[in-house]
Order: C-alpha cells, then sequence, then structure tokens
C-alpha cells in the first residue's frame, strides 16, 4: 500500500469515526448498526495493538501514541511504521 493509499484510508476512517459516534447521538434507521460496527472496530483495534506491542517498542515512541493511533487508525498505523523501518533499512544498506 503506497503512503497515498494510507492517508485517504485514514481519512475515510476519520469519517467512519465521526459518524459512528454521532450514531450514539441521533437516532435514525442505521444507528444501531453503526453502534455495533464501532464496538467491533473498536475491539478490533484492541486486538491489534496486543498483537503488534513488540512491533511498536522496537519503533520507539511512547507506547501511549502507538496506542491511540492504533486506536484510531488500526492496521495503518502498523503499515506505517512497517513502511518507515523498511526505508531506514533500505538506507543503512
Amino acid at each position: 500500500m503506497q503512503p497515498t493509499q494510507i492517508r485517504l484510508a485514514r481519512t475515510g476512517l476519520i469519517a467512519f469515526w465521526i459518524i459512528s459516534a454521532a450514531s450514539f447521538f441521533i437516532e435514525s434507521e442505521a444507528s444501531g448498526i453503526f453502534r455495533l460496527a464501532f464496538w467491533a472496530v473498536l475491539a478490533i483495534h484492541l486486538i491489534e495493538f496486543l498483537a503488534f506491542s513488540s512491533l511498536f517498542r522496537s519503533s520507539g515512541g511512547s507506547l501511549g501514541s502507538h496506542f491511540a493511533r492504533t486506536l484510531g487508525f488500526g492496521f495503518l498505523h502498523i503499515l506505517e511504521l512497517r513502511l518507515a523501518k523498511a526505508a531506514t533499512e533500505a538506507g543503512e544498506s
């Protein structure tokens, strides 16, 4: 995935979080689906944080920052870290 695609996907996730959070305050026919999706995506991102905690530790930075970014963007944050690590390793060669 290219950095431009990651930015576009991040924008989509921000829109998802805004819409799904709004579903707790605005009643509509789709509110229930968005609330369920909110909790499901949140749970998946928590699992991702636990599964990739070794990558976060090796990447530097605070674990709290990685936690917040993983909750917000999930695997997209992990992809960014992997791309940065690959670029660093390519530069060292």
